[in-house]
């Protein structure tokens, strides 16, 4: 229960009162398929490494080293500070 994970949880709850494609996201989950916040931070979590391993597979020579890298600091930070994980 880090800052960020009540943070978004707040903005996940209060999601009609943003407009645009985040808050269209947001409220098409929540309300449509009646998903909690833990499954929608979850999917956008699955969707976020899975373009992050793409990019590292295609543009580098040595994918498993950066990965390795990857894995030693940032990755577990960004399993707490979900704001960074999501800019990068």
């Amino acid at each position: 229960m880090s800052v960020d994970w009540l943070s978004n949880f707040e903005i996940y709850q209060n999601s009609s009162l943003y407009h645009g494609f985040f808050g269209w996201l947001m409220n098409f989950f929540k309300n449509q398929f009646h998903v909690d916040f833990s499954i929608f931070n979850g999917v956008l979590a699955a969707i976020s490494l899975i373009l992050i391993f793409y990019v590292i597979v295609k543009e580098t020579q040595r994918p498993n080293i950066v990965l390795s890298f990857w894995m030693i600091f940032p990755m577990i930070d960004n399993i707490v500070q979900k704001r960074y994980f999501w800019g990068f």
